[in-house]
């Protein structure tokens, strides 16, 4: 039997978003999009709970590994999945703050390697070029 207290609970979840958002915007002072993008990740995470019926409060490290792959899944390029576990990390430390959870479930949680962008360079012959003008 199913603990009911651990199934998604859509009005304590909308009250808890609206607060998440708001500390955003005034305590944290992000700019319109940075917002934007912070909730939009939110909502994916979210929209993936409902469908779950896991309960955002009870989360566990499973649940949030479980998304993490499904971001991959889908065909998220690593960049932005690690950007949108950087904004879910974000709503569980405010969730700590708020006193809502006692532990930090994405604590462990790891991102995807993102592997390091080289630098453009110059040819041989443009640098020639550029000695020679």
């Amino acid at each position: 039997m199913e603990n009911e207290d651990k199934k998604y609970n859509k009005d304590l979840i909308t009250q808890i978003v609206i607060r998440y958002k708001q500390y955003l915007m005034l305590e944290r002072s992000l700019s319109e999009n940075t917002l934007e993008a912070y909730m939009t990740d939110l909502d994916k995470l979210l929209s993936y709970f409902m469908l779950e019926d896991i309960d955002p409060v009870h989360a566990m490290l499973n649940d949030l590994e479980a998304f993490s792959a499904g971001l991959h899944d889908i065909g998220i390029v690593p960049r932005s999945q690690a950007r949108i576990l950087s904004g879910i990390r974000s709503f569980y430390h405010f969730l700590m703050m708020s006193n809502v959870i006692d532990a930090d479930p994405t604590e462990l949680l790891e991102g995807p390697k993102i592997g390091l962008h080289l630098p453009d360079v110059l040819t041989v012959e443009e640098i020639d070029s550029m000695i020679n003008a």
